[in-house]
């Protein structure tokens, strides 16, 4: 196996994220590609047996993988509940007599139900935004296109979502960092597919919109679910951020403790508030994504921790010192390569960041510096995600209005995808100088 050895880092890296993409294309879920990939990592760099073992050991029972799976796992046990409770149907129905049919109602249904992380969601709004355009002259992958951008427009910083969940364990940068650099890329979102997508189109409001005071006390009591978890987050958050300035203690119990109170104070909420009873109770919970997605979390932990003790990250980290690449292109590429192969956020950063945190270590640069370099890695990523042809919000809503992805790639993803990346570099220039 000495010519092995001839083999650079980069190479074998991207030999084995080459590997995860075949096995996604021959339809093997990504956990088990990631499982593939993990094995020819510890090939390409000759770990001993014994190290290999301890590696996927150390990343299967970590006190990281465990927490992070929980939080993931609860997080859609969350979602599910508030849609078998009919919750997330009673937040659209109040909210569009609020609205009627307008362009607001176009952005507001997929952004309301992007509020709630769930497989495949984008087709929840879709007959929402299906309804709200029927009267308009609006195409296919026009629809298609709106429902799509819309729904993800809180993933870049919402407590809520996986990707954001992994990327804050796997870098250690303070929660309330990462959501204050990355909140603004909500608003870029928002204003780069309005300028794209819905400048030029023109809907007949409704004349009766119900803007009683009951009728908005119920839409914001049905969203009490959520503001719970983001509530309890930052509050509780803010408390041991106190508790470890002044007693120097930390802990990663302690870190991840104010989403998981969160997650069962929401979801106690919603059980008792909607009278789910035992078995709709058992049924969310023995729910097979749910699992699957926990499943997922694994694979990735282990994946990193087999990246990092093989031995490869310093090899490449030397590497890269020897070539002069530009490390700020590959911060950007990779997550954003690995974006485009897996189309799911925990796909990217699972799968980029141990690599990612490892070149900015090569940087040398000062700790200010690290928010800013993860923001614009994660905005990255995020483009390769929505630019994903395998993405599952893409390919549910095309289905349901049976448009054209030709079309909706060219007339609107890949226009919009291009003015949001350009934005989000804006914003790492302005980061970097004010040293965020």
């Amino acid at each position: 196996m000495e010519w092995l050895n001839q083999i650079p880092a980069l190479i074998k890296i991207l030999g084995v994220l080459a590997l995860v993409v075949a096995g996604l294309k021959c339809k093997i879920p990504l956990s088990f590609s990631l499982i593939l990939g993990s094995v020819f990592l510890g090939i390409f760099f000759q770990m001993p047996v014994q190290n290999f073992i301890k590696a996927t050991i150390s990343g299967i029972f970590s006190l990281d993988t465990f927490s992070l799976a929980v939080i993931v796992m609860g997080i859609l046990s969350l979602s599910s509940g508030m849609s078998l409770g009919g919750r997330l149907e009673r937040i659209v129905k109040s909210f569009k007599r609020l609205v009627g049919e307008s362009r607001i109602a176009l952005v507001t249904f997929p952004a309301l139900i992007g509020l709630l992380p769930m497989p495949g969601g984008a087709v929840f709004s879709a007959p929402m935004v299906g309804a709200v355009s029927e009267n308009s002259t609006l195409l296919p992958h026009h629809k298609t296109s709106i429902n799509y951008w819309f729904r993800h427009i809180w993933e870049y910083w919402f407590p809520l979502y996986p990707g954001v969940i992994l990327a804050l364990s796997l870098t250690n940068v303070p929660a309330w960092k990462f959501m204050l650099l990355n909140l603004p890329m909500t608003l870029v979102a928002l204003g780069a597919g309005y300028f794209i997508m819905l400048r030029n189109v023109s809907l007949g409001d409704k004349k009766h919109r119900d803007y009683t005071k009951q009728n908005f006390l119920g839409f914001l009591n049905e969203l009490v679910p959520i503001f719970l978890v983001v509530f309890t987050l930052l509050f509780l958050g803010i408390c041991i951020n106190v508790i470890e300035r002044n007693f120097h203690f930390e802990s990663k119990l302690l870190e991840r403790a104010p989403i998981l109170v969160g997650l069962i104070l929401s979801f106690s909420w919603v059980v008792f508030a909607d009278k789910l009873d035992w078995k709709n109770v058992k049924s969310i919970f023995l729910k097979r994504q749910i699992w699957e997605l926990g499943l997922l979390v694994v694979t990735i932990m282990v994946f990193r921790s087999i990246l990092e003790k093989s031995g490869g990250v310093n090899v490449l980290r030397d590497e890269l010192l020897a070539y002069n690449i530009p490390i700020i292109a590959l911060i950007m590429a990779l997550p954003f390569i690995t974006g485009i192969i897996t189309g799911i956020a925990v796909g990217f950063v699972g799968t980029s960041f141990p690599l990612v945190i490892t070149l900015i270590a090569t940087m040398e640069a000062p700790t200010e510096h690290l928010a800013s370099l993860i923001f614009l890695a994660y905005a990255f990523g995020f483009m390769g995600m929505m630019l994903s042809p395998v993405h599952l919000c893409l390919l549910l809503t095309k289905d349901y209005f049976k448009a054209n992805l030709v079309k909706v790639y060219y007339q609107y993803l890949v226009p919009v995808s291009v003015l949001t990346a350009s934005f989000a570099l804006f914003l790492f220039l302005i980061y970097r100088f004010f040293q965020f």
